[in-house]
């Protein structure tokens, strides 16, 4: 496997959009969790027959498919079989459209030690489904998990069919180190995620935030790192506008406000676009912006 840059691409849900990004950026591969503006689970055999037909003739493949399915409290064995069925499901779906990845949350529990017998048995229906069918389970990264969490969990399911996503905003978030983190995940890592954010929540280029994105990509790079790097981004249309909604009512607060919120596009703007200093900024200058910076770190 070499590495791949792709992504889910579908801040707007149309699949034409996203085709359209990924041509612009001559991507050949796509993360799916919806399709005509409704979730996978939803699809009938005639949504998997136009879908297919329409990759096959983009020459466009799926790289993963995103399950959506909802944590779930381990002791809920109602919500277990309901989460085991939709997995199940995609499992099918997955063989349809051949794809071998399957990215799912983990389900919700307090303490990985104490309680990993019952964690043991909540995830073994779910990975002996992925060994039969030949799929590999990427747990998406939660804001409510460490990283030592996951590697504990790992090594104690002893099987190549559970991976792991790399998702350095939320490492930042729960206070760790990014480059910890990654020593102690990097060898069930199959996927990274690049994005990059502020101490105050707010998304960055990448390599202007405080994740230490720049010496992740050095360690990616040592390490030939040859899984997905996601080239989604946190940014959104409301990121690119200010909106003071019910601060207008104070003044003081709505001037501080409004000065930091100009400080923040003048600057993306600068960095995006240095020469142009008339030029609105768009999300999709922002997505090509950021496919383009990986193309350049993993060239």
């Amino acid at each position: 496997m070499k590495l791949t840059i792709t992504g889910y691409f579908d801040l707007n849900p149309s699949l034409d959009d996203t085709i359209e990004i990924l041509k612009r950026n001559q991507l050949s591969q796509v993360i799916l969790r919806s399709y005509n503006h409704r979730p996978l689970l939803e699809m009938n055999d005639q949504d998997i027959r136009e879908l297919q037909f329409k990759l096959k003739s983009e020459k466009i493949e799926i790289a993963m498919l995103d399950t959506m399915i909802e944590p779930y409290p381990i002791e809920s064995k109602k919500k277990q079989k309901e989460a085991l069925d939709e997995f199940i499901y995609f499992i099918k779906l997955s063989s349809k459209l051949k794809v071998d990845y399957l990215l799912m949350e983990l389900p919700v529990f307090h303490d990985c030690i104490k309680e990993i017998k019952s964690i043991e048995k909540v995830l073994e229906p779910f990975i002996e489904q992925a060994l039969i069918n030949r799929k590999t389970i990427v747990i998406k990264p939660s804001k409510d998990y460490r990283a030592n969490v996951y590697a504990y969990l790992i090594k104690k399911m002893k099987t190549e069919a559970l991976k792991l996503a790399f998702n350095p905003v939320m490492v930042m978030n729960q206070n760790e180190s990014e480059t910890t983190a990654y020593r102690l995940l990097k060898k069930h890592m199959v996927v990274f995620m690049a994005k990059d954010q502020d101490r105050i929540n707010e998304p960055q280029l990448l390599g202007y935030g405080k994740t230490d994105m720049l010496n992740l990509f050095k360690r990616l790079i040592r390490d030939r790192y040859n899984g997905f790097v996601f080239a989604d981004h946190d940014f959104s249309e409301k990121d690119l506008v200010f909106d003071p909604e019910k601060i207008g009512f104070f003044k003081r607060i709505f001037g501080k406000e409004k000065k930091r919120k100009e400080a923040y596009l003048q600057t993306l703007q600068k960095r995006l676009f240095p020469n142009e200093p008339d030029k609105k900024i768009s999300i999709d200058d922002i997505t090509d912006n950021q496919i383009n910076v990986l193309k350049v770190v993993f060239k």
